[in-house]
């Protein structure tokens, strides 16, 4: 006698899809962030780096030459060894401008950042621009993101915890609760899409296997942030 396997229920093969699709959009995303955002840097970092020969290249945005009494806040952006993207925000000080002080910015005196820059390595290259509007979008410490994206990055996060809450399936590995906990942390999204659910590149743990509950997840969530 032949027996057919029976059939999974059409809600759970959905959120299974649903799931899947998820994964795909954020990993989508999260190579977005890295490839065009940008983590903040350091100018000492930048100058060292401009020194050994690791970087030939900035941008700096914001005005021009500012005077001996000007003042200007300027952005420098550059990648670094590791092929990140960084920037810093320096104010720049003319050289009879007074300190308003105050700030958390680096602060020095030149009456241009690039040239300042370029006085330590002639042969560095800068582009400049006086655009200083960005897009306030930052995730997880990737600024300068275009606005879409910190939209559509929070909603694929709310939509991934209504498939944790309304799934008709029982989460593999943790509880509903643990799972939560670690939604709220910055690795927990991929981590529920990948571990909570069938997947052809994990063995499906036994029936009755012990799972995450909530409480280490809680402490894993307070380790974590």
């Amino acid at each position: 006698m032949i027996t057919v396997p029976e059939r999974p229920p059409l809600a759970a093969t959905v959120a299974e899809w649903v799931r899947w699709g998820l994964l795909v959009v954020w990993v989508g995303l999260a190579v977005i962030m890295v490839t065009t955002g940008e983590r903040e840097g350091r100018l000492t970092n930048l100058e060292a780096a401009i020194a050994s020969g690791e970087v030939s290249e900035v941008r700096v945005n914001g005005a021009g030459a500012l005077g001996r009494e000007g003042m200007a806040t300027q952005t420098v952006h550059w990648r670094d060894g590791n092929l990140v993207n960084r920037y810093e925000e320096v104010t720049v000080y003319g050289e009879k401008a007074e300190r308003q002080g105050g700030s958390n910015r680096v602060e020095i005196d030149a009456q241009d950042l690039g040239t300042y820059l370029q006085e330590q390595s002639p042969d560095l290259k800068i582009e400049r621009t006086d655009e200083q509007s960005y897009s306030s979008s930052t995730v997880h410490g990737w600024g300068h993101l275009p606005t879409w994206f910190g939209i559509t990055f929070l909603l694929v996060n709310i939509a991934v915890l209504i498939r944790l809450v309304a799934s008709p399936q029982r989460p593999y590995r943790a509880t509903r609760w643990a799972w939560f906990w670690l939604w709220c942390t910055p690795i927990g999204t991929p981590l529920y899409l990948v571990l909570s659910g069938p997947s052809v590149f994990l063995p499906t743990p036994a029936e009755g296997a012990r799972r995450l509950t909530g409480i280490w997840a809680f402490l894993l969530f307070l380790f974590l942030t």
